[in-house]
């Protein structure tokens, strides 16, 4: 990929001057002041937006795509993060049983996250295998996490992607609400705003970090 052309970056002052982007100076910014050359550093950055992608609602990385599969072929869509455990290489997020997302990952554990900030023009790619948890403690401890409003959701008598029906009857939610964790083989982050695109893929196993290629 070639590096951002002149015109390229005064588009980007002046989307910044309408305020479109945050300030250079703005501590969003400034938080994400990546460090690609040093990997160890990096993946702590990653890890740190990641985990404050948890607690903010308004973050980027808070609303990721999740991408698996079934007989007809890939099968993505967006979901809310909603754990992040560095030290155990882990993300979370909840869904309800009777979701195709259930299935595929009973049938293919393995999926990937990807996400996107057009703030910083960052994305990155996680691959992961899921663990499904329905009726146990670690469901028991996500579902009592759970406000009253997302709650709801999973008192629908039909499952999703059926037919609305005004006034149906509701059933109780916990027996609908999964637990996905996920354990994070490996990262593939990219940066698109610096003078040159940046890309590193890290092995979570060694934790080490390689260049490579745009």
């Amino acid at each position: 990929m070639e590096p951002a052309t002149a015109f390229e970056r005064d588009a980007r002052t002046r989307t910044r001057t309408a305020g479109l982007l945050p300030s250079p100076t703005s501590p969003t910014v400034l938080a994400m002041d990546w460090h690609p050359d040093d990997h160890e550093r990096l993946l702590e950055q990653i890890w740190a937006k990641l985990s404050g992608a948890k607690a903010d609602r308004g973050a980027a990385w808070r609303t990721p795509v999740i991408a698996t599969q079934d007989a007809d072929g890939p099968q993505a869509r967006v979901v809310v993060l909603r754990d992040v455990v560095p030290a155990s290489a882990e993300l979370a997020f909840h869904t309800d049983r009777r979701s195709p997302k259930v299935d595929q990952l009973r049938t293919d554990p393995r999926l990937q996250w990807v996400f996107w900030d057009p703030r910083t023009e960052t994305q990155l790619r996680a691959y992961a295998t899921a663990s499904l948890h329905f009726d146990d403690a670690l469901a028991d401890a996500a579902w009592s996490r759970q406000h009253d409003g997302t709650r709801s959701v999973f008192s629908t008598a039909r499952a999703p992607g059926g037919f609305f029906r005004r006034g149906e009857a509701t059933v109780e939610p916990r027996v609908n609400f999964v637990w996905v964790v996920t354990k994070v083989a490996s990262f593939d982050w990219l940066w698109l705003t610096s003078p040159e695109h940046r890309r590193v893929r890290f092995d979570l196993q060694t934790q080490q970090g390689h260049r490579v290629v745009p």
